[in-house]
């Protein structure tokens, strides 16, 4: 079984309710509603480009995702979570290269960043305040961790 099924039997329906139609450039998009009516969450999968800035990856996952969800700001934002697929994770790239919100002034709020390789490497970044982390990220690491041993 190849990774990305992995990940979407291991995530699918136990942290996230539903998948959605993944535009081009996402491999697989999973949604789950939070507490609330307003509060929605997604992980998003994606092959990771060794050729591009890993911030440029984010920036367009972000934007793919936003306009997938049709996510607005203060009127339908979205917790995003997303997993790069690489073949090996460049040694010069490290944990403050992930570019995490700090802030949720986003319409689509990156909450954590993962590069996962072909050798179960696994770099990871995610939002806190101070020691807490918000909308998941210890079950979606801890999930990712399982998938990898």
């Amino acid at each position: 079984m190849d990774l990305l099924a992995k990940i979407k039997g291991a995530f699918l329906p136990s942290l996230y309710d539903r998948e959605i139609s993944a535009p081009k450039g996402l491999r697989l998009c999973l949604l789950k509603s939070g507490k609330g009516r307003k509060a929605l969450y997604a992980l998003a999968v994606l092959d990771y480009e060794s050729t591009k800035p890993i911030q440029v990856q984010i920036q367009k996952a972000r934007n793919l995702v936003k306009k997938a969800i049709r996510a607005c700001w203060l009127i339908r934002e979205l917790g995003l979570f997303l997993v790069f697929l690489a073949k090996e994770i460049p040694q010069q790239l490290t944990k403050q290269d992930l570019v995490v919100d700090r802030t949720g002034l986003h319409a689509v709020i990156v909450q954590g960043v993962h590069l996962i390789d072909s050798q179960n490497q696994h770099l990871y970044r995610h939002s806190q305040w101070a020691s807490l982390t918000f909308g998941g990220a210890k079950e979606v690491s801890d999930q990712l961790l399982k998938l990898m041993a």
